[in-house]
């Protein structure tokens, strides 16, 4: 990225791997802000939101693109967070797990993935099911380590659960699954 594109309102390059890039700046606004208050915020409002995610993993994008809207140009990033629908997994009794893939963090304190845990029977159309919702993060604390995060109420700041936690999707299930049960 050359200095005049920086006034052209061009994003700037994304890293490819978490140890590319992690820099001691602060973390970027775009992925910050979708990680740990648009998305949990959304969700926590009405977890009839989730199983609309779930059911249309394009409203995932759809959120992402809004949040983007309302940034500066150049504080918009081009890669997306990604749903994969196998990476959902049941944990615990009648409870379901939906990571989602965040772009590749440039700072301490970007999520490298969040997730939401569901009851599967309000997933499945049952109103009358306690949505037993909660929504966690898992954000870098170095190139190999990462810290859990809760999001328990709309517009309150997370609670760290467990810290220098190896980064990897195996990892945040398992730790979610240990406190979710």
């Amino acid at each position: 990225m050359g200095l005049f594109d920086i006034f052209k309102g061009k994003p700037a390059p994304e890293p490819t791997s978490v140890s590319d890039k992690l820099g001691e700046g602060q973390p970027r606004p775009h992925h910050y802000q979708f990680a740990y208050m648009a998305l949990p915020i959304g969700l926590l409002g009405d977890p009839q939101r989730s199983v609309q995610l779930l059911n249309d993993p394009g409203l995932l994008i759809k959120i992402w693109k809004n949040l983007g809207s309302t940034l500066p140009q150049n504080q918009r990033l081009l890669s997306e967070p990604k749903l994969n629908k196998g990476d959902i997994q049941r944990i615990g009794s009648g409870k379901i797990l939906v990571p989602i893939r965040m772009p590749i963090p440039t700072a301490k304190g970007e999520a490298v993935f969040v997730a939401f845990t569901i009851s599967e029977a309000f997933s499945a159309g049952d109103s009358s099911a306690s949505p037993q919702f909660r929504y966690f993060a898992f954000s870098v604390s170095d190139d190999s380590l990462a810290t859990l995060r809760e999001v328990r109420d709309a517009g309150s700041p997370s609670q760290a659960l467990k810290h220098l936690i190896p980064n990897s999707l195996d990892s945040f299930v398992s730790h979610i699954r240990e406190i979710a049960q």
